[in-house]
């Protein structure tokens, strides 16, 4: 869960304050507050006269700082929420201690696993359509290649109950 606002102060004592409430959840592991607060801060003060004359402008000096000094760090999260194990009735509880203008974002795995099949899904109708297309070109005809895409259901579905005969899918 995301806690999201401009009191970072107030937001980070609201984490402590849930995260100790969250560990009573039996079978949570690993609870923590990711981001750190002593985090590293650089300031760079640029001489403009100077940079000017070497052909930079301020805004080349800080899109070369921005690409220079990112992370890459994954930021999409990967837990999953369950409803029956008190987590949400902890949270609603807690929403009276939020900070105000900050917001509790409740996210789960569930929306990485729904975007990542969606593209698979897309991906593999493109692929269907790019062979036929394919197939069209090869054998000059529109008809026959749809024949041959026919049987592609059954290919699937035969690829489908293989995986779950053997316990792969």
């Amino acid at each position: 869960m995301w806690i999201v606002g401009r009191d970072v102060a107030g937001n980070r004592a609201f984490a402590a304050q849930l995260l100790n409430r969250l560990r009573t959840v039996p079978g949570l592991a690993d609870a923590r507050v990711q981001q750190p607060a002593d985090l590293p801060r650089i300031f760079i003060d640029v001489d403009r006269t100077r940079a000017q004359q070497a052909g930079f402008s301020q805004r080349d000096i800080a899109s070369d700082l921005l690409i220079t000094l990112s992370g890459s760090q994954q930021t999409t999260p990967t837990f999953w929420l369950d409803p029956r194990n008190g987590v949400s009735k902890i949270i609603d509880d807690t929403k009276a201690d939020l900070p105000k203008s900050s917001t509790i974002e409740v996210r789960g795995q569930v929306q990485t696993m729904n975007e990542s099949f969606s593209g698979l899904f897309a991906g593999l109708v493109f692929a269907i359509l790019l062979v036929y297309l394919l197939i069209v070109v090869n054998f000059q005809s529109w008809l026959d290649p749809f024949i041959i895409i026919t049987a592609l259901p059954g290919a699937l579905a035969g690829i489908v109950w293989m995986l779950f005969l053997t316990h792969n899918g």
